[in-house]
């Protein structure tokens, strides 16, 4: 199938947030850059910023198909299942976990070229995204190469998909009430519900009243069951058993693929997706892979280790869902309305967020 623009959904209509130019934005030690993690991909993702930017983004696509061309039989395309995804097979780990990698370093790319020039330099104080935005941060921070990361993510998307196809696992999303402004009664309540659950886990922590959590099936269906009598409201999700124990098994071929990359210590830190650590040193890094894959990911924490040093949040790409989640957790963590805007490039896409507390939002849009 040829891609047309009339084949692939527009990113553009995803908007709803205030707008700024890339040019108002100053990246600096109290900036974190962010990536999104799974649970973004969508068909026609990069579509735009693919036939926006072709000198910076092209490269990155055929570097990837370049790859599975040489490494995997039967072949496929990244670019294709991105763009067009005409297979339907977009929404499983092992391959989103390449789409969102090349996704979020195409944007990268871009909003690192609109921003140098204007300024002489890009140097955030740190860099952070939950689940597979984790992995897209090595690359951004220079601990790893495109080319390299690609290889061992390939590995680990095959592994953990394989992992869960044989756990039949099943995955809520669970709220507590007024989950938006909850009070101490309710993330109370909200914890203590989830006592209630046996067979099922946190495997993503989005705030003390949000949260992901995973287990077989048939647990998570008396798990559904409870929180509903408890007055807990979830949401079913297409999640399977990521960052729990069921995922040990992808865990020594993702170890082996790492081995083979050259990682290295980073002068800027990366936030850990498990416990808000900063991780400077290639050991570090190592660990921090492969233990977010069976344990939850804490992006509760990792938002608490940046309040205290910065104040400017990037988030990359044409996608405010990370921005969303990331919003009421730092504004309880900083007593700080939160503001979120669209960085819009000089072509007018849309290729970052920021969330910034809203008195600074305004000078930034004046």
């Amino acid at each position: 199938m040829t891609l047309t623009e009339k084949s692939i959904p527009n990113e553009a209509g995803r908007e709803k947030y205030p707008s700024i130019h890339v040019e108002r934005i100053r990246v600096s030690e109290e900036t974190a850059i962010v990536f999104s993690g799974q649970g973004v991909q969508h068909k026609g993702m990069g579509f735009d910023i693919y036939n926006a930017y072709p000198d910076l983004v092209v490269p990155f696509y055929e570097t990837a198909d370049r790859l599975i061309t040489e490494t995997t039989y039967p072949p496929f395309s990244i670019k294709e299942i991105s763009f067009e995804d005409p297979r339907q097979e977009l929404h499983k780990t092992e391959f989103a976990q390449l789409a969102i990698l090349c996704y979020s370093q195409v944007y990268f790319k871009v909003l690192l070229w609109e921003l140098l020039d204007h300024q002489k330099e890009v140097k955030p104080g740190r860099y952070a995204g939950p689940s597979s935005g984790g992995i897209s941060a090595l690359v951004a921070s220079g601990a790893t190469r495109f080319n390299e990361t690609f290889n061992f993510v390939k590995v680990r998307a095959k592994a953990m998909q394989e992992a869960s196809d044989k756990a039949k696992y099943s995955a809520l999303r669970v709220f507590s009430p007024n989950h938006q402004n909850p009070t101490e009664e309710d993330e109370k309540l909200f914890e203590d519900a989830l006592k209630d659950t046996p067979g099922v886990t946190a495997s993503y922590i989005n705030s003390s009243s949000d949260c992901i959590v995973s287990g077989p099936q048939d647990a998570i269906a008396n798990a559904r069951i409870t929180l509903r009598q408890k007055g807990v409201r979830s949401l079913p999700l297409d999640h399977g058993p990521f960052h729990t124990d069921a995922m040990l098994k992808a865990v020594p071929e993702t170890r082996e693929a790492l081995g083979k990359a050259n990682i290295r210590r980073i002068p800027i830190p990366i936030v850990s997706n498990t416990d808000g650590k900063l991780i400077y040193e290639p050991e570090d890094i190592i660990e921090e892979v492969l233990t977010q894959m069976t344990n939850p990911v804490n992006w509760k924490e990792a938002l608490n280790s940046l309040v205290d040093n910065t104040e400017t949040i990037l988030i990359v790409g044409n996608h405010p869902q990370t921005a969303a989640l990331s919003k009421r957790q730092r504004e309880k963590s900083t007593g700080r309305e939160q503001q979120i805007g669209a960085v819009v490039s000089k072509k007018g896409l849309v290729i970052a967020h920021i969330l910034v507390a809203k008195e600074d939002f305004e000078k930034l849009a004046s």
